[in-house]
């Protein structure tokens, strides 16, 4: 066993939760940790083999600040690695601080808020920032750590030098996703994943080719960070098989930001599906625009290899507002796949936002269209750090909130509103409740109507 142990843990919450754990996490479990996954398995393919991982999933776990860090204590380790949201950076920050005052380990940390943000990492407890993807960054820190190499050399990390805040150059992200190995979950607790209920989890594509404003960075860091890259059909399906064989998975949930935006790769993992024989149920997301490129004929094929469930952002039922969101589709083409998806008996799960373009009527119009979901995810316009908006709403010298904790997609954080903030919140919960507990949807969906209305019950209490 390597004399190197590395703990790799997600921040134990201290009050802060992500948009995720408020609406789509059930009964204790989530999908797996993707990064960690990623950054283990890649680094054990391209760099020393016999480092000790332990990972720690404190937010799923429910463990107590002080009960990850005995965790953490009883490893001893050399490196203590975190991933960051927005949402929760508060609670990271909190975290890394303890650490140091606890462990005298070095504290890696990395995500997107901390790309935008290395400074503000590095002021809060962290000795290391890796900025954009990080598997080769990870990897040459495990490299230097073990052989000594000066950090000056490694690319895509922030570090201290001499008390100076040091930025290295970008580090191109890996280009060929078939390169990275599967997902390491060895080190895993994956009995508090979705596995344990036999639904497994991938991702087959990074990024999106799409340009929205509250959603993607502006093209020159998209270009040196986070730039649309795909898995081999023959690769995806590989990863299906062996969740399939490793933990009896199926269902698979697609976590691509944009699984649907190559038509013609998509039909070929299809036609891999039908080709090996693999019986699983599908559930992705996908925008109405690839919908009514593909067809009818494609929607089909999908519901031939599996599809069960897809998600889709439909955001406004106005022309003008989803222009300014620079969505790049029409309410015509949301219709249209919507109607699609009902004719061929595909369950959706819709989402749209409540935004500073909006009244009550425009939000009521949006209602109406998603009515007919399965469910459906409301939230607030919030232009997340390093979103095109978000930075070009800084430079007119608007003042949004630095308070991360307002960051999980429920809370108005614009100031050039249609409506007040609290119109806009409040218009957010009766949207919540209405369009999550209707006639329609107990009747067609049941189980899936019960659960739901646990969870946003919670939810709407917990913000009380």
């Amino acid at each position: 066993m390597s004399d190197l142990k590395v703990v790799l843990t997600t921040p134990p919450t201290y009050g802060g939760v992500t948009f995720a754990e408020r609406f789509t996490t059930e009964r204790g479990k989530g999908v797996p940790n993707f990064p960690l996954g990623y950054l283990m398995s890649y680094q054990k393919a391209y760099g020393d083999t016999s480092v000790d991982y332990k990972v720690i999933e404190a937010r799923l776990e429910g463990l107590t600040p002080r009960q990850t860090l005995r965790r953490i204590e009883r490893f001893d380790p050399d490196i203590v690695g975190m991933g960051l949201l927005t949402g929760i950076a508060e609670d990271c920050y909190r975290f890394a601080k303890l650490l140091k005052k606890n462990l005298d380990a070095t504290v890696i940390g990395g995500n997107y808020h901390l790309t935008r943000f290395p400074e503000e990492g590095l002021e809060n407890g962290f000795d290391i920032v890796t900025r954009g993807e990080s598997e080769i960054q990870f990897t040459a820190l495990i490299d230097a750590y073990t052989t000594g190499r000066n950090l000056s050399g490694i690319r895509g990390i922030s570090y201290r030098n001499n008390g100076e805040i040091v930025h290295n150059e970008w580090q191109r992200p890996v280009e060929n996703l078939d390169s990275i190995p599967f997902p390491d979950w060895e080190p895993c607790p994956t009995e508090f994943y979705l596995f344990s209920e036999g639904r497994g989890s991938m991702i087959t594509t990074r990024h999106c080719p799409n340009n929205c404003r509250f959603c993607q960075p502006e093209r020159e860091r998209k270009r040196k960070y986070r730039p649309y890259r795909e898995r081999s059909p023959g690769n995806v399906v590989d990863e299906m098989e062996w969740q399939i064989e490793n933990f009896g998975v199926n269902e698979m949930f697609i976590a691509d930001d944009n699984a649907l935006a190559n038509i013609k790769r998509v039909e070929r993992i299809c036609d891999e599906i039908k080709e090996r024989r693999i019986d699983i149920g599908l559930y992705c997301g996908g925008r109405a625009d690839a919908i009514c490129r593909g067809g009818e004929n494609f929607l089909r094929k999908l519901i031939d290899a599996g599809l069960r469930m897809l998600y889709m952002g439909v955001e406004n039922r106005e022309d003008w507002i989803l222009k300014r969101y620079n969505k790049q589709e029409t309410s015509e083409q949301i219709d249209k796949a919507l109607k699609l998806c009902h004719k061929l008996d595909v369950p959706v799960l819709t989402s749209f936002i409540i935004g500073p373009y909006d009244d009550p009527f425009t939000v009521i119009k949006t209602m109406a269209r998603c009515f007919k979901s399965m469910g459906v995810q409301v939230t607030i316009y919030q232009p997340l750090p390093d979103t095109i908006d978000f930075e070009e709403r800084l430079r007119r010298g608007e003042k949004l909130s630095k308070n991360w904790s307002d960051y999980t997609l429920t809370t108005c954080i614009t100031e050039d509103n249609r409506m007040s903030k609290r119109q806009i919140e409040i218009l957010h919960k009766l949207a919540v409740i209405s369009l999550n507990v209707n006639p329609y949807q107990l009747i067609r969906y049941p189980r899936q109507t019960f659960f739901k209305v646990k969870k946003t019950v919670s939810a709407i209490a917990d913000r009380r």
